[in-house]
């Protein structure tokens, strides 16, 4: 993706974000990612989300929705992450502790 390009994804249904072929999660290089599940279904993230681009050394400067607001909600397994600059929720997202298992570093651009 060209830097700052946009990435977004919206499903009837419940869905996850997973592998496909090689690629894993979403990542975009600063630009803003917005999944969103519709009809009440959930979001679950099983691999990573990141508005960091493709390198390590990367800063974030994106922003990161992550919208389940028809009544679903939105869960994290397999040790997925989202690193962004901004994360916006919509509905049930990620529990605030840390002690559940969740990963998600909000970091501000270098």
């Amino acid at each position: 993706m060209a830097p700052g390009a946009a990435f977004s994804y919206t499903d009837a249904d419940s869905f996850a974000v997973g592998t496909a072929g090689s690629l894993s999660g979403v990542s975009t290089n600063a630009g803003n990612v917005t999944l969103t599940a519709l009809n009440a279904g959930d979001l679950t993230l099983a691999q990573s989300v990141s508005t960091a681009g493709f390198g390590a050394a990367s800063a974030p400067s994106g922003v990161v929705t992550l919208d389940a607001s028809a009544g679903g909600a939105v869960n994290e397994t397999g040790g997925a992450a989202v690193v962004t600059n901004q994360l916006l929720q919509r509905r049930s997202m990620l529990p605030a502790s840390r002690a559940n298992g969740n990963n998600v570093a909000v970091r501000p651009p270098i």
